[in-house]
C-alpha cells in the first residue's frame, strides 16, 4: 500500500498550524518528513495520522513543585 504525499503546505492546512510549527516539531523529533531530493519536503498520510493518534503512554506522576521562603 503506497502512502498520500502531502507537502509543507499541504500539510499545515491539514494539522491547522503554521510553517513554523511544522519545521519546530520536525527539529523536536515528533514529526519527521521523509526528503527525497534537495528543496522537497514531503509527510506521508501514516505519519500524520500517527501524530495525531500518538499510542497510549503511561501516566507519569510529577511532584508538586515547592516554594522557598525568601531570607531578608
Amino acid at each position: 500500500m503506497i502512502d498520500q504525499l502531502y507537502t509543507v503546505k499541504e500539510t499545515c492546512e491539514l494539522l491547522k498550524v503554521n510553517r513554523s510549527t511544522l519545521y519546530q516539531w520536525e527539529k523536536g523529533g515528533l514529526l519527521t518528513p521523509s526528503r527525497p531530493a534537495p528543496r522537497r519536503i514531503y509527510y506521508t498520510e501514516t505519519q500524520i495520522r500517527d501524530f495525531l493518534n500518538p499510542p497510549e503512554r503511561p501516566e507519569i506522576a510529577i511532584a508538586p513543585r515547592t516554594t522557598r521562603k525568601k531570607k531578608r
